[in-house]
This record gives structure tokens, sequence and C-alpha cells, in this order.
């Protein structure tokens, strides 16, 4: 002889229903929070990535100007450029006189292809771009205005402006 006991039968709908309702709402929870740190840990090391490439570039900028000591006569003053060109001096020695000769040579700064060149050679990782950069001579100062990007990347850029006193 079977006995039932009223609702035992098994689950109801609306245990299925609620169960189902507050599964679903954790699952939510918990892939909204994952993407929105895993977004912003991105951004995070985005930012980090371009003040890394920041501090090379002016470190490099900064060594670079450590020797120049004038403009070149051709230079153009008040105007944005892509590139400028100073005069560096340095002491060469010279083996027939037995000493040393000052030797002026030119040091060129140049945005091309989106990097930045000092010389002729990129100081700037590929994996960024100089878009918007530019340089001004105005009142004896070089006024370097650098917008980095990260290429491939909606990120925000980061600009520096660095100024430099000649003499």
């Amino acid at each position: 002889m079977k006995k039932h006991f009223i609702n035992q039968k098994g689950v109801t709908l609306i245990e299925l229903l609620l169960v189902l309702s507050l599964s679903s709402m954790v699952i939510l929870l918990g892939v909204s929070f994952h993407s929105g740190m895993s977004k912003a840990g991105k951004q995070t090391l985005t930012q980090n990535d371009l003040r890394n490439e920041s501090i090379l570039v002016l470190d490099s900028l900064n060594k670079a100007m450590e020797n120049a000591d004038a403009f070149s006569p051709q230079s153009i003053v008040n105007t944005d450029l892509k590139n400028v060109s100073l005069l560096k001096a340095e002491k060469v020695y010279d083996a027939d006189k037995k000493e040393f000769l000052e030797v002026v040579k030119p040091l060129i700064f140049e945005i091309k292809d989106h990097s930045l060149f000092i010389d002729g050679e990129q100081v700037s990782d590929s994996r960024f771009s100089f878009d918007n950069s530019s340089f001004l001579i105005k009142d004896n100062q070089l006024i370097c205005t650098l917008v980095l990007k990260l290429k491939h990347s909606d990120a925000q850029p980061y600009k520096l402006i660095k100024i430099y006193q000649l003499s």
C-alpha cells in the first residue's frame, strides 16, 4: 500500500523558478564583476606602459640635450615643427696636433612615421605612436610637446611637455 503525502511528489515549478532566478543573479553578478576588474586591470597596464615609455623617451631627450649648445641657423621659430635641428659641440682628439679640438655637429630631433628619432636613431618603441606631437622654438627655448598613444588601443593618450633652455 502506497502512502502519498501532500506536496511530497517532487520539486514544484515555483521552487524551480526561484532556484534558477537566484542562480542566474549570482552568475550575472560574478561575470559583471570579473569583466569590470579585467577592464580596469587592462587600463592600468596601458597607463603604466605609457608612463614607462614616456620616462624612457624623456631620458633619451635629456641625454641628447646635455651637449646641445644652440639652434641651427636655419631653425624656424614660433612654429610647431615635426623636426628640429640643434648644434652640439664635441671634443675630438687630433692625433696630428696632439690636442683636443672642438667639433660642432648637428643634433636632429624628428617625429617620423609616428615615432621619435634622435640623430636618425629611433628612441621610441614601435608599439607607441607620437601623433599630434611637435617641437617649438621660442625665446631660446626648445619646447617639446609629446603625445604618446598605444597603437591599436582606445586608451587615453599620455601628454608630456618638456622645456629645454639653450644658452
